[in-house]
């Protein structure tokens, strides 16, 4: 594998706040019928991130699609739709059920997910040090005391996993 230019390893728990207050803003924003892209810019752009509001539009939307159902968001906790798009993102989800929606569908949201990815990590390396970055492959990017940000090693085809983290979050009976 190529390496990439990362100018600093990303924390897991910066990117799971991200994504978690993303979800919140947009289904906040789709319950609203507001601009859901321009909501979410305005909720990144003072953390210089404001290229990835399309990009998390693009996740959450696919991702509300696979599931058949409104996304759930959570208050003070986590929503189990959200730990689920969490689990997924990281690759630590671990259910075994298959996702309830065409192969077709299962693609496109793992190719939302892979590409949310690189450009999270992207654009949160260069706000972190824009200057000095180092080479680093995606799978030495190793943050804390053995916390990874992605689970870069499976070679497999992710929709099989994707399916499964889904499986227990889809109402019975949707396809």
């Amino acid at each position: 594998m190529n390496p990439i230019a990362l100018s600093s390893p990303v924390r897991l728990s910066e990117v799971h706040g991200l994504i978690t207050a993303a979800a919140r803003c947009w289904r906040t924003a789709r319950d609203q019928r507001a601009k859901v892209q321009q909501r979410l810019y305005t909720l990144v752009i003072d953390q210089d991130c404001g290229m990835l509001a399309p990009v998390l539009n693009g996740l959450l939307t696919l991702y509300e699609t696979a599931l058949g159902r409104p996304i759930v968001v959570g208050g003070t906790r986590l929503s189990l739709d959200e730990q689920a798009l969490l689990g997924i993102f990281d690759g630590a989800h671990d259910q075994h059920r298959a996702m309830r929606c065409s192969e077709g569908m299962a693609a496109a949201f793992s190719c939302a997910v892979r590409s949310a990815r690189i450009m999270i990590a992207k654009v949160l390396a260069d706000r972190i040090e824009p200057c000095g970055p180092s080479l680093l492959s995606p799978t030495s990017a190793i943050p804390m005391a053995g916390e990874r940000l992605f689970d870069w090693k499976n070679d497999e085809r992710p929709e099989p996993a994707i399916r499964s983290a889904l499986s227990g979050l889809i109402p019975s009976g949707s396809k």
